[in-house]
């Protein structure tokens, strides 16, 4: 199904993925992240949250994509989310209020902090249509609010990434 969903996003051409999920390593997810990459496709993906440094999360932990952590109203690391080189980005992920059948509830976890990148990444898309995710991990890395050890670190990677996106071309932050 993934490689179906990806095959066909790319053939929409569609920019900018979200991939709100994490497993172990997987030769044919590693595959469809390649060749979405390859086919100019940026993949955001949640960095897990089993706690650990051990075992890295896929599809986050694979160089195609930009993993994503989640941080707190105070900026303070998710307990329970995964530490390792892949953690590119932390975006708010704890406490998010969030639609369920019936209503909504409020979630934590990586997987609400990747679209929230991933959202970042998209309006930008209106500004530098058809960049690279290497584009936007150096152009976000300027941005990023260093949190952890100076420079990228296993915790918050480069940083947060708090900036609000832009709404439309030419939009400037004293309209907000």
């Amino acid at each position: 199904a993934m490689l179906k969903a990806l095959d066909w996003l790319s053939s929409e051409k569609v920019q900018v993925v979200n991939l709100s999920m994490a497993g172990s390593d997987n030769r044919i997810m590693h595959y469809a992240i390649t060749q979405a990459a390859t086919r100019g496709m940026v993949l955001v993906a949640a960095v897990g949250n089993w706690g650990t440094e051990d075992t890295p999360a896929y599809p986050a932990a694979y160089q195609e994509s930009i993993g994503v952590t989640a941080v707190d109203s105070q900026d303070a690391i998710y307990s329970y989310a995964n530490r390792g080189v892949y953690v590119a980005f932390a975006a708010p992920g704890v406490q998010i209020w969030t639609a369920v059948p019936g209503g909504g509830k409020f979630q934590s976890g990586t997987s609400f902090a990747a679209p929230y990148l991933t959202a970042k990444i998209a309006s930008e898309m209106a500004a530098s249509p058809g960049a690279s995710a290497e584009y936007f991990r150096e152009y976000l890395s300027r941005q990023a609010i260093d949190l952890g050890a100076p420079g990228k670190d296993k915790v918050f990677g480069w940083g947060l990434v708090k900036q609000p996106p832009r709404c439309a071309p030419g939009d400037s932050a004293k309209t907000r």
